[in-house]
């Protein structure tokens, strides 16, 4: 969503692009659940009223905070894969990426917006939910796509699974997210991220 100011309580005006990249830090650092309104309001420096007004509620706002989030730090990792010339070199920049994400000390939290979402009270709400899942398989998606180049181009045996290989992917993805929410040791999860990359022969 473009750069824009909308007008409040006739004498005020909030931009509300850098308002929703606020209140994604609040969500990124508290979850859904944790993030009071009062912590969103003043983080994204606007009134109760102008809230109501333009965002209804604070389920939109996280919604908009979501897209926002993928639009930044997801579009980063996709980029690091669809970019690289094969699916191994592709999924370890992807993985570098979510390393140096974990390593940032400006960082609100260690984990990933889109793997909170699979918080109970998230999976409760039908559009939270939806959005949850189309999110999983957009990012299977470009795994499956991108093993699938490498199968095409000879990289890899036309009997690879690569549908099985990015549903694992994606899984091993959200226990790093998990594990550095207790501690991250970045050598340690380089390491153990080669050998699990290797036991799918990539």
């Amino acid at each position: 969503m473009g750069w824009r100011k909308i007008s409040y309580e006739q004498t005020k005006e909030f931009d509300y692009d850098k308002a929703i990249e606020q209140a994604m830090r609040v969500f990124w650092r508290h979850g859904y659940s944790g993030a009071s309104l009062r912590d969103l309001l003043k983080a994204m420096k606007i009134g109760e009223g102008s809230f109501y007004n333009t965002l209804k509620s604070k389920k939109n706002l996280y919604l908009e905070c979501l897209k926002r989030y993928g639009d930044t730090v997801g579009k980063k990792r996709s980029l690091a894969l669809t970019s690289a010339p094969n699916a191994s070199v592709g999924l370890r920049n992807m993985l570098g990426t979510i390393f140096d994400r974990l390593e940032d000390p400006k960082s609100p939290s260690n984990l990933c917006m889109f793997a909170a979402m699979s918080a109970q009270v998230i999976m409760a709400d039908k559009e939270l939910r939806k959005f949850a899942i189309t999110s999983i398989n957009g990012a299977q998606a470009l795994i499956e796509e991108k093993l699938n180049e490498d199968k095409k181009e000879g990289r890899l045996p036309t009997s690879y699974d690569s549908h099985t290989a990015a549903v694992i992917i994606i899984t091993y993805l959200q226990g790093i997210w998990r594990m550095a929410l207790i501690s991250f040791n970045r050598e340690q999860f380089e390491r153990e991220s080669v050998a699990f990359l290797q036991g799918l022969g990539l």
